[in-house]
């Protein structure tokens, strides 16, 4: 194989070889704190309503990513307790994503909550899904 031809597929690979380091660190971190939230006191639990207000502490774990697109990629993660006006005691897994594309319309936000009781009250998973309309759904299950 021609020098030339050799020196121009070290170039090429060379080139192919930067190129992907690039695209594999396309989405950068931008921010990586924990935050913690409360009490503070939310809505009724939807699965026992007589529970009234639940007094809410959290620790949420955030990391925010802009991804080579422009795309702007928020997650969360976040650990915490509540508490019901009758002392029913919860603990609450709550995972929220969102992601903001460029141009209009670009938001797309997933929340998925957990309460699980610490009592014979049943546990409540919430899911909802936003982008352009609302779709959410509540299951009690014991």
């Amino acid at each position: 194989m021609p020098l030339q031809v050799r020196a121009i597929l070290a170039a090429l690979l060379s080139a192919l070889l930067l190129l992907g380091n690039a695209i594999a660190v396309s989405a950068d971190v931008v921010s990586n704190v924990r935050v913690e939230l409360g009490p503070f006191t939310t809505f009724n639990n939807p699965c026992d309503p007589s529970d009234g207000p639940l007094t809410v502490t959290v620790i949420e774990h955030r990391v925010t990513r802009i991804q080579s697109d422009g795309t702007v990629v928020l997650h969360i993660n976040a650990h915490g307790t509540a508490v019901g006006t009758n002392g029913t005691s919860y603990e609450i897994v709550r995972t929220f994503s969102q992601a903001d594309a460029p141009g209009p319309g670009g938001i797309t936000t997933e929340i998925f909550i957990r309460r699980i009781s610490h009592g014979a009250d049943d546990n409540a998973l919430i899911e909802m899904t936003i982008a352009g309309t609302t779709l959410a759904s509540t299951r009690c299950v014991g």
